[in-house]
């Protein structure tokens, strides 16, 4: 049985073997040296069951370090039907990260498909998806169950589907075992170790090799292109399961994007979003998918979540976020493991219930299991959620953690973008080393002059303050950074392809701004006259419609307020769980019906408190305000509870009930909190 730090255990004991064989004069990376990797670790693992490595043993001869490595490792890291998947892929990170870093830094497309989504699933999460979606899809005498993974890896999930065969057949041959099962890959590295991954796993059941069985899994095991047509004359399966390969448009060389876009759209947008289309042209029961959540949530995959919502029932969704892999976190890793079954179809007017697990709040993959073991346990703890509940929202995002009440508010209030100016297009430097400097990098007398930013420089300054989003800083804050805004640097972000000049009326211009990469905390801040913002710290101007009655510094604080609030946090959230909040999700944003007289009132407690927050920046060093005051700051207490009341009126507004989506307030302020 893998424990939750086997895999880690794994890679940690080969990245040290690596490193030795490289030491020793191994040519590491060539191919040759990765076959005699597999074949070694495949004998030591036929060794530990006591079966023959037949087959297996390497046609070069393994150094004596490589040996030698393998032969301090524990017996009970053998003893893990999963660790030759482990080792794979381990071994391919190291390409996988290299391509990774000439992608990011260097803007290089991805070259392969194959060496750049080579994440090995969770054990626990393989076996959830594996019964789900096989007791989903059912198996008759004259139906008898198959199972097809299109993206096979090193064998992860048809050994999930194989514990369920041996479950519900206990007495049932080898041959009888593997014949479900069925995968594809294009790697013919990982589809030989998945070979191998079940004549080991059967090995280990019997206590000896079945030729019969492996020479099934050497027929159903096949080195292909799931993507083309290549299953087609064998299709379809019971089930489809998989954890497909991820890539984005923009990181996809340009044949793949050729074959994509006629093939898959509206699925195209991604690798992942494709396997997803794909399985369900292969299965006729059910599919079961480890993939990233942008498919639930992002606008770009709203016509794909129409079709996809009507190609079958959603009978399961958990919902993992980041930390679903030990190896890999951040934004591209949040993920959501999803049962469908093909065979119940519904429209937009037929109401279906989804079982809900979120594990999102559990930052580590050991936690997410345990959580989910716990309340697998207790299966009440898993809620439901009727899909067509999202029919209001904008773009359907799958927002299961949004209450019945803040769902009604999207078909009852008017949005944001009806009584403010969101501008989609924001600057963008495209070369922020040259043309973005901190503030105080800056010769005092090539600022331009912000009173409310420590009055230093000219009014004609070339080095205008500058929001680029920033952490977490609700109210006020994030003034760090400025921007050349003369006349050579404006002509570059004009022409340049990778940049883009913002638009002249909004130069300069008083508003609201906030961080773009956010989490799940939205902060909004005051931008004071004088300054500009880009494409990480987007702005909001509310309209002289909005409020008329008020001056716009008044409809700034009442919107603040609004956008602050925890309604709107939790609003927010849904439309988009990703780390980004995208400018057309705040545009949706629905907005309470405050009188003139009540949004004065609210905007005067918000100014308050925005000057409270300026006045601990006075204390800050480094920070434009700091001017070595003496006079004494509000304390954080009072703040917190000026918020608090703040919050308070904008929850009766929204008529919901005050419950903050988490401890993001005033006091978690990354510039206050150190204080």
């Amino acid at each position: 049985m893998q424990t939750p730090d086997q895999a880690e255990e794994i890679a940690r004991r080969l990245d040290v073997l690596v490193d030795a064989c490289r030491s020793a004069g191994d040519d590491v990376e060539c191919p040759s040296w990765r076959r005699r990797l597999i074949d070694v670790a495949s004998c030591e693992m036929a060794r530990i069951r006591g079966v023959t490595s037949r087959g297996w043993a390497p046609a070069e001869n393994p150094t004596q370090t490589l040996r030698a490595s393998f032969e301090t490792w524990p017996d009970q890291i053998w003893q893990d039907p999963h660790a030759l998947g482990w080792i794979h892929e381990q071994y391919a990170a190291v390409a996988r990260r290299k391509s990774f870093a000439d992608h990011v830094h260097r803007e290089e497309k991805h070259a392969s498909s194959t060496v750049t989504t080579q994440l090995y699933t969770p054990r626990w999460i393989a076996d959830l998806l594996a019964r789900e979606a096989m007791e989903r899809a059912g198996e008759t005498a004259q139906a008898p169950i198959t199972i097809l993974d299109p993206a096979v890896g090193g064998g992860q999930m048809l050994l999930a589907a194989l514990d369920v065969v041996a479950g519900r057949q206990p007495d049932a041959s080898p041959r009888e075992l593997v014949r479900p099962l069925w995968g594809a890959d294009l790697d013919e590295r990982a589809v030989e170790v998945a070979r191998r991954t079940l004549a080991l796993e059967i090995a280990r059941r019997i206590g000896r090799r079945d030729e019969e069985a492996e020479a099934i899994c050497e027929e159903q095991l096949v080195v292909a292109d799931a993507l083309s047509d290549a299953l087609d004359d064998r299709r379809p399966w019971s089930v489809v399961l998989t954890n497909p390969p991820y890539m984005g448009w923009r990181s996809m060389p340009d044949e793949l994007r050729q074959f994509l876009e006629p093939r898959f759209r509206p699925y195209h947008r991604d690798l992942f979003s494709a396997f997803i289309a794909r399985c369900h042209e292969l299965a006729d029961g059910a599919v079961g998918i480890l993939a990233q959540q942008s498919i639930w949530y992002l606008r770009r995959f709203e016509k794909a979540r129409r079709d996809l919502l009507k190609r079958g029932y959603l009978s399961l969704f958990v919902h993992l976020g980041a930390g679903a892999f030990w190896n890999l976190d951040g934004e591209k890793a949040s993920v959501v493991a999803f049962v469908q079954d093909s065979r119940e179809e519904w429209d937009d007017n037929l109401a279906g219930e989804t079982r809900i697990l979120d594990l999102r709040d559990h930052s580590k993959p050991a936690e997410k299991r345990r959580v989910f073991r716990e309340s697998s346990a207790h299966d009440e703890t898993f809620r439901t959620f009727d899909i067509t509940s999202i029919e209001a929202i904008p773009g359907r995002p799958i927002c299961h953690d949004l209450s019945p009440s803040l769902r009604r508010l999207f078909s009852t209030l008017p949005r944001l973008s009806e009584v403010a100016d969101i501008p989609g297009g924001q600057n963008k430097t495209g070369r922020n080393k040259e043309y973005v400097r901190r503030w105080d990098d800056v010769a005092p007398g090539e600022l331009r002059r912000v009173d409310e930013l420590g009055g230093r420089g000219r009014s004609d300054g070339r080095w205008v303050f500058y929001s680029k989003g920033g952490r977490f800083a609700p109210w006020w804050g994030n003034w760090h950074y400025v921007v050349d805004w003369s006349d050579s640097a404006r002509a570059f972000y004009r022409d340049n392809r990778t940049s883009n000049l913002l638009a002249e009326e909004y130069w300069f211009r008083q508003g609201i701004v906030y961080t773009d990469f956010g989490g799940k905390r939205f902060n909004a801040r005051w931008m004071p006259p004088g300054c500009l913002y880009d494409m990480t710290g987007p702005a909001v101007f509310p309209e002289s419609s909005w409020w008329p009655d008020l001056t716009q510094r008044q409809r700034i604080g009442a919107a603040l307020a609004i956008l602050n609030s925890s309604p709107a946090r939790r609003m927010l959230r849904a439309l988009n769980p990703t780390l980004h909040f995208q400018v057309r999700d705040v545009r949706a944003l629905p907005i309470p019906e405050l009188n003139c007289g009540d949004a004065a009132e609210v905007a005067a407690e918000v100014w308050k408190l925005v000057d409270f927050v300026r006045d601990h920046h006075r204390h800050i060093d480094g920070d434009p305000l700091c001017d070595g005051s003496s006079k004494e700051a509000p304390p954080l207490a009072e703040l917190e509870e000026l918020e608090t009341c703040i919050d308070a009126r904008i929850c009766a507004a929204y008529q919901v009930d005050r419950r903050p989506i988490d401890k993001a307030s005033v006091v978690e302020h990354h510039g206050l909190s150190r204080k």
